[in-house]
């Protein structure tokens, strides 16, 4: 090959390059922040690992090939770069003959080709490509929480939960919880609120309730408990109140017979008359002519007395509870003290049936 064509081939694989570089340089741009987003939002929504990820390496050999095909549509012709030579050289047209035919004697007689001085400024091509690789990067070396941070906020459940920690408190005060199991909601409470975001609210509300349902579970059980003790103390304090009542219009059979049934009642499901629920203790000393169907007036108003202190100390606790929103209104009106009489008309019917009331007749007025 001769200096010539040599030259032509030289400044051919000059332009070449250049129009690569100006067509793939862009579109590595765009794919290296289209790749680095990616990253961020499959490690931050699904949580893939760093290495799966490396796939989009290939994504620069592809636009590699893209802009060597551009280059290849777009760059002039032999025959054009052959005339552009001919004209800057001043050969005056026998660099083009050559193509052509032997030039002989006259390819010497043939000025040295001077190729045109070629220049493409890439300095901003390259700085965007720069910024794209270091966006990559940082896609890539991000820690995986600050990833998450990113692309997920947390959930406005703070009032829910502040809630939720104010009722085990309360029932761990009213003795319903027992101390560690307590403790041990209140931390899956507090775990929960640290680790709630909006990526996966589901899986966090679902939590949430399941939390709540074990503090309404147990509030229910409490309220249940509540209702069977308060209709025991409840019957039991109307007919001590009427015993009391009416101690000068009763015989002392029906006397003896309705403490018995008192004792019972305090006795009844293994419940310990001498510690009731509301923390009142009964007197030995009551309990023990309680048990013996000797109670007088004065113990006996002693007996009244707490058992109207436990059904208040009953009612004060779920009405507790009902603030709290452990209970509804319905379970809390179930909890109040059934224990009501008509007194005025139980006392006129034993006026008027003196010594002839049964204990039951006594308990149905």
């Amino acid at each position: 090959m001769d200096l010539q064509n040599k030259a032509i081939h030289r400044f051919r694989r000059q332009l070449a390059v250049l129009f690569i570089l100006k067509y793939a340089l862009p579109l590595a741009t765009l794919w290296g922040f289209l790749w680095g987003t990616a990253v961020l939002i499959l490690r931050a929504a699904v949580g893939v690992e760093r290495r799966p990820l490396l796939w989009g390496l290939t994504g620069f050999a592809v636009c590699l090939a893209a802009g060597l095909l551009l280059a290849r549509r777009r760059m002039p012709s032999a025959t054009a770069i052959r005339a552009l030579l001919d004209e800057q050289s001043g050969c005056g047209g026998l660099l083009m003959a050559g193509a052509e035919q032997e030039l002989g004697h006259w390819r010497q007689r043939m000025p040295a080709l001077k190729p045109p001085s070629i220049h493409w400024d890439c300095r901003r091509a390259g700085m965007l490509l720069a910024v794209a690789v270091v966006f990559v990067l940082i896609s890539f070396l991000a820690p995986q929480g600050l990833a998450d941070l990113q692309f997920s906020s947390p959930l406005e459940i703070d009032q829910e939960i502040a809630r939720l920690l104010q009722q085990i408190a309360l029932l761990k005060g009213e003795s319903i919880l027992e101390p560690k199991r307590a403790e041990t909601l209140a931390e899956k409470v507090a775990q929960l609120r640290e680790q709630a975001s909006g990526k996966d609210p589901a899986r966090t509300l679902e939590a949430l309730d399941h939390l709540k349902k074990l503090a309404g579970e147990s509030a229910r059980e409490a309220a249940e408990e509540c209702m069977r003790r308060s209709e025991q103390f409840g019957e039991a304090q109307a007919l001590a109140e009427a015993l009391r009542r009416n101690a000068d219009l009763l015989d002392s059979k029906i006397t003896m017979e309705a403490l018995a049934e008192i004792a019972g009642m305090l006795n009844k499901n293994g419940i310990d008359p001498k510690q009731l629920l509301g923390g009142l203790e009964l007197d030995p000393e009551l309990m023990k002519n309680l048990q013996q169907q000797k109670l007088d007036p004065e113990q006996l108003k002693k007996l009244v007395g707490a058992l109207r202190g436990n059904a208040d100390e009953l009612s004060r606790r779920m009405e507790k509870l009902h603030k709290a929103g452990l209970i509804d209104a319905e379970t809390l009106a179930r909890c109040r003290n059934p224990g009501e009489c008509d007194f005025e008309g139980l006392r006129a019917f034993l006026k008027d049936n003196k010594g002839k009331v049964s204990l039951s007749d006594f308990k149905s007025h």
